[in-house]
């Protein structure tokens, strides 16, 4: 989860007025279409996902793909409130974001689209009905898609759910969520499972102490097929800064491998701290406020014949990524869990 005050990093960045060169800004949205906003996909080499358009000068995090890769659900932060933003191909191009339909009020965040029951998952602080508001009680919620629009989201209540802190929630195939959840001091969080039985949720395990370690693991994200896990940590011995990104492996037995850092290029000295896999297992789409290829240039990030979009963050500010905020990143899965299965 992470929600805390991330500090600038000091990039050399051009700006239109420093660099002649820069394509101009324009005020309408893009003429985006295609899968995944119409983005030049990424192949075994790490891409900003799309610059000036999505990841901006603002905050951004985690990215939702339903499974054709036509709607997008992904964080942005609007005046201190954690927003679930939502665009969609429609008539052949894709709609400007806009604050999703549920979301705007409350501290939302970490949606992720369920592929067994065409939902969508998120968290948030809003008061389930008859309890107070709490702006630090996070529960996961759930929502889902009807002809007429998506309906008014429902706590999980109980097993998942209870007087902690839950959040970051991720599905497999089979339904089965995996989740994270506060101690009750407050002063750690673990990494748990909870199966699906005749529709319900059953009562969630935690993690082995593999995964589990002293070093305050969270924001885990499960494979479809569930044969990893990619998941946030401090672990000084092994970091390359702050919290980097950690991959444990598990087998038919349900046994899981010593877990992995995902390496430069990837993790930074800043801070990882939302993980994402496509629901067909081909991308992973992650988050932090480092740079991994060390642009100094933003026009290296944007294709030719695609303008940053001005308004990307017309709530606050240009739309100019890598000043120090969060960012999108994505790469395909396939070379890089080739790469870190040994």
């Amino acid at each position: 989860m992470n929600f805390k005050n991330i500090l600038p990093i000091v990039l050399w960045i051009l700006s239109a007025c420093s660099n002649p060169h820069r394509e101009k800004e324009s005020s309408v949205f893009p003429d985006l279409q295609g899968v995944y906003l119409g983005q030049k996909l990424p192949g075994d080499t790490v891409m900003m996902f799309a610059p000036g358009i999505i990841s901006t000068g603002m905050e951004e995090r985690d990215a939702a793909f339903v499974n054709n890769g036509r709607e997008f659900f992904f964080t942005r932060i609007i005046d201190s409130v954690y927003t679930i933003f939502h665009s969609e191909e429609y008539d052949g191009r894709w709609t400007d974001p806009e604050v999703a339909s549920f979301s705007g009020r409350y501290d939302d965040a970490e949606p992720i689209f369920s592929t067994y029951g065409h939902g969508l998952y998120f968290i948030s602080n809003r008061p389930a009905e008859g309890k107070p508001f709490d702006k630090k009680d996070f529960d996961i919620w759930y929502t889902y898609k009807t002809l007429e629009g998506w309906v008014e989201p429902q706590p999980l209540g109980a097993p998942v759910n209870t007087s902690q802190m839950e959040f970051f929630p991720s599905v497999t195939h089979d339904g089965t969520l995996y989740f994270g959840r506060s101690d009750e001091p407050n002063d750690r969080s673990d990494i748990y499972r909870s199966r699906r039985d005749e529709g319900k949720f059953t009562e969630p395990e935690k993690l082995p102490e593999i995964i589990n370690a002293a070093e305050n693991p969270f924001n885990a994200c499960i494979a479809p097929d569930e044969s990893y896990l990619i998941f946030c940590a401090y672990r000084s011995g092994s970091s390359f800064g702050k919290s980097d990104y950690y991959i444990s492996f598990r087998d038919e037995d349900d046994n899981w491998s010593a877990p992995v850092n995902l390496g430069e290029g990837i993790n930074t000295s800043g801070d990882e701290y939302s993980p994402h896999i496509t629901p067909g297992g081909k991308y992973f789409f992650f988050c932090t406020n480092g740079n991994p290829r060390q642009f100094t240039d933003p026009l290296e990030l944007i294709d030719a014949g695609v303008r940053t979009y001005a308004n990307a963050g017309s709530f606050q500010g240009r739309g100019i990524p890598l000043n120090g905020s969060s960012d999108i990143y994505w790469i395909e899965t396939h070379t890089l869990i080739r790469k870190l299965k040994k």
